[in-house]
């Protein structure tokens, strides 16, 4: 892996645009509840084991499963919007130069018919909308579930996350993810499919036994998409090819605050066999990346602490050019994460990475770590950040302040 990459992959790390967990103010008007009754009190946004099943039950409480809806069909209910900025300083130094880059990003979140209906149902719907760019359509599907608060199963069909965890595998407090969540392996080019992203279009299946859930989710697999002239993927419109790939997610509570959660993703995507002229437009020539990749995680909170760790093993396929043939190589990478509940309306963190695109190749690890703290009151919140990426050839430093209104 060349400078040039790392330097580009590093501070995409650090500026770019990610989901920051959330709660929809929308569920505590029409339930009538504070927000800490589904989120942790002392680490707030992440879920607790009341929020985890509250979401898994189709946004009601188990035990209303069955049952005819506790509020009206009124907008408020069932709407939510959010504003978010992002204001970014990255500082690169490689090869004895520094090269220092600012950019400014947001964001219109619009939460449309998102809850529970009827005695069964649940849909959410996720429209993201950024200047100079087109809406994007982040969640848009219907849930189904049947049983009682103790047993009961659970369908999704249409746009969805395909990673429904809970503890170090959710939604994280600031703007930046673990490295597992935000880099692609990446032998002698980049794989480009991360298992958080893309969101996917398909349908899951699963059950829920008092603490412990199971899915499994059949989704169309992600083709490649030129954006701006840089290579993405997409998996919300079918796969040219009708090809589809496997998530199973499980995930064990613990405790109010602790839990275990593990997948494995299988699939494959169609990588271009040079990238520089399939993003220009002159060859469409394609070989097949078929990956696993397995993961655990675990968090525990005491006081007014909240731990979380995870880690991942990924097997990926390279092209030899030379040979025009493929080869196996892997892929692996964890964190360590601490949160502080240093007032009842601040949470500080501090996360340690590692990834290492590619075990066979050399001098390509990275380093990296994350230092913040969440600052929220009603439905308001701001996130100062430090992050820190470091490999063989660069070291790279920023500050992100993330800001978030939400109604």
């Amino acid at each position: 892996m060349t400078v040039a990459p790392r330097i580009f992959v590093i501070i995409a790390i650090t500026v770019s645009s990610t989901r920051v967990a959330h709660g929809l103010p929308q569920f505590a008007r029409k339930y009538k509840m504070d927000c800490s009754a589904c989120h942790d009190a002392l680490a707030f946004p992440r879920l607790n084991d009341v929020g985890y099943k509250f979401r898994r039950a189709g946004f009601r409480m188990p035990e209303n499963i069955g049952k005819e809806e506790l509020a009206d069909y009124t907008v408020d209910n069932y709407f939510s919007a959010a504003v978010r900025g992002d204001n970014a300083t990255t500082v690169t130094r490689a090869s004895g130069s520094t090269d220092t880059l600012n950019t400014f990003s947001g964001e219109l979140s619009l939460y449309a018919l998102t809850g529970s209906f009827e005695k069964y149902f649940a849909s959410e719907t996720e429209l993201g909308i950024a200047p100079g760019e087109g809406p994007e359509l982040e969640n848009a599907y219907v849930r189904a579930v049947w049983g009682d608060q103790d047993l009961w199963f659970t369908s999704r069909a249409g746009v969805f996350h395909a990673l429904e965890g809970l503890g170090g595998s959710d939604r994280s407090l600031g703007p930046s993810r673990p490295l597992i969540f935000e880099v692609a392996p990446n032998h002698n080019q980049d794989t480009l499919l991360l298992v958080p992203e893309p969101d996917r279009i398909g349908i899951d299946v699963g059950v829920q036994w008092q603490n412990t859930s199971l899915s499994v989710e059949v989704v169309n697999r992600a083709r490649l998409a030129i954006e701006d002239g840089e290579l993405g993927v997409t998996a919300t419109t079918p796969d040219t090819r009708s090809g589809k790939d496997l998530l199973v997610v499980a995930n064990q509570i613990l405790g109010t605050r602790s839990g275990l959660s593990a997948y494995w993703a299988h699939g494959r995507i169609a990588l271009p066999i040079d990238p520089t002229m399939f993003a220009a437009g002159t060859s469409e020539d394609t070989f097949d990346d078929r990956y696993d990749k397995l993961a655990v995680f675990g968090s525990v909170g005491t006081g007014k602490l909240l731990g979380l760790a995870g880690a991942q093993l990924g097997f990926d396929h390279a092209l030899d050019p030379a040979a025009g043939t493929t080869e196996r190589f892997s892929s692996i990478g964890g964190f360590v994460e601490v949160n502080l509940a240093i007032s009842p309306h601040c949470v500080g963190y501090l996360r340690i990475d590692y990834f290492n695109p590619s075990t066979k190749a050399s001098g390509d690890q990275i380093l990296g770590g994350a230092l913040g703290a969440l600052v929220y009151q009603n439905w308001v919140s701001i996130v100062p950040e430090l992050t820190l990426r470091h490999t063989t050839d660069e070291t790279t430093a920023g500050l992100v302040v993330h800001a978030r209104v939400i109604y």
